[in-house]
């Protein structure tokens, strides 16, 4: 009797997949009606939140305004599953590379619209996805090093010139549009 409650029918199952289906139809939409990408983005979702570790590539979700790319990786995952102490959105990325501190210690950022980076800071970008350290800089304090677990989503209308091409890589990035 103790362990009852893990022997649940197959009715049970269905009912609670049901309850999901509108969301992973969404994700299905997300990469385009993609059986692969699908079933990849849901394991890219998962592994840090089974391990707390950094997955080491980035997700780059292109699709027209609307689509509901904000909604699903910054309101449902960040907020919702990652919550305040380990989710961070910003816009633009104009705030990577220099001052870093505020997202130290996230396991998961979303980047909206990544047009603001400077050029001289697209270098860093495959270097942040993908090293195991971060060099954490604050204003007026010392600088230091510590374990990087961030994963990053980058959500688009439209890819910036050259972030793809010259600064990430296909081992770096999984891109998908919906």
């Amino acid at each position: 009797l103790l362990n009852d409650h893990m022997n649940t029918s197959m009715t049970d199952v269905t009912e609670e997949s049901e309850s999901i289906r509108p969301i992973l139809e969404h994700v299905y939409n997300l990469v385009g009606c993609n059986k692969v990408y699908y079933n990849y983005l849901l394991d890219w979702l998962a592994y840090p939140i089974q391990t707390g570790r950094k997955t080491n590539v980035a997700v780059i979700a292109q699709g027209q305004q609307g689509c509901g790319k904000s909604l699903f990786f910054k309101e449902f995952i960040g907020e919702m599953i990652y919550g305040k102490e380990l989710f961070s959105k910003i816009a633009g990325g104009a705030q990577i590379g220099d001052f870093n501190a505020h997202i130290t210690g996230k396991m998961y950022l979303v980047i909206e619209e990544p047009n603001k980076f400077r050029s001289d800071k697209l270098h860093l970008l495959n270097d942040m996805i993908t090293s195991p350290t971060t060099e954490v800089k604050a204003k007026h304090k010392d600088q230091y090093f510590t374990n990087a677990c961030t994963n990053y989503v980058f959500t688009c209308n439209k890819i910036p010139n050259n972030m793809l091409a010259d600064y990430l890589d296909d081992r770096s990035s999984f891109h998908i549009q919906h």
